[in-house]
């Protein structure tokens, strides 16, 4: 419990401070939706760094990579309703990838002169040019995406543009929201599993400010994959990530993802398959 004259002087000084605090409120209700601004660009510096080993018996094979990279997101459109045209651009790239035998595999957009021949001749052409064009609404969804030149456009539902889609109402400290989520099956791999595996996505907010807030999201499998080997695949999904946004209708200030997972294959027992995965994003304001 407070002293007593700690809430006597809250008391006494509540009357002065009534309207800035209905100005704060204001700014904590807007949170919860993107503002956006035809014209606005965001860039972002990303650093990714994963680990994944395979141990078979007495044998273990580790493949490492390290991701740096600086996108840039601009917003070309917003229609009335605030659902915005927004376009992709990777302004520069740089990758290693280490593989089980020691062999270094090498891209950098800045030196590609030293790059691995097969590396610079399929990364070179994602640097520099749009690579994807989306229409997002106000809450972070993607309607639709118009044009994407790498992976699968359905990425879009499990990895958002901003990192979050929100839910209805403000956001304030203790918030929480789900949204469902389907991921294709492959039937290459899993020919049984076609209708694909579902999960849900759960967000909370886990602090807050008059200025601030801190999303935690993470995803769960409604319906488990049961194939060993699409387990495998499916362990790059929803990891533990947290999500600060420093300014009401602005996408993040900074995007935090990790995950450390296992899974049992094959038919010994002691056959083991571990992903680690540290992810960084950070908006850089001029």
């Amino acid at each position: 419990m407070k002293p007593i004259h700690a809430v006597l002087l809250f008391l006494a000084t509540f009357c002065v401070q009534q309207g800035t605090s209905n100005g704060a409120l204001k700014a904590q209700e807007s949170f919860g939706n993107f503002a956006w601004q035809k014209g606005q660009t965001f860039r972002y510096q990303v650093e990714h760094k994963t680990t994944a080993s395979d141990k078979q018996g007495a044998t273990t094979s580790e493949v490492k990579t390290e991701l740096n990279l600086l996108k840039e997101w601009k917003v070309l459109a917003v229609d009335p309703d605030g659902t915005a045209q927004i376009q992709l651009k990777l302004l520069a790239l740089r990758s290693v990838t280490k593989k089980p035998d020691g062999e270094l595999f090498t891209f950098d957009s800045a030196k590609p002169e030293s790059s691995t021949p097969q590396l610079r001749d399929q990364m070179s052409k994602f640097v520099g040019d749009p690579v994807a064009l989306l229409i997002v609404d106000k809450t972070g969804k993607v309607n639709e995406v118009r044009e994407n030149r790498f992976g699968s456009p359905k990425r879009f539902d499990t990895d958002p543009p901003m990192a979050l889609i929100f839910g209805k109402g403000p956001i304030i400290l203790g918030t929480k929201w789900e949204r469902p989520v389907t991921i294709a099956a492959d039937p290459t791999v899993a020919p049984s599993e076609s209708n694909g595996w579902q999960a849900l996505v759960k967000s909370e907010c886990i602090a807050a400010t008059s200025t601030t807030r801190t999303i935690k999201t993470e995803g769960a499998w409604t319906k488990e994959p049961q194939a060993s080997d699409a387990k495998i695949g499916l362990l790059q999904y929803f990891p533990k990530t947290e999500i600060v946004l420093d300014q009401a209708g602005m996408p993040p200030k900074l995007i935090v993802s990790k995950m450390d997972r296992t899974i049992k294959h094959g038919d010994n027992e002691s056959n083991v398959y571990r992903l680690i995965s540290e992810y960084r994003e950070s908006r850089i304001d001029e």
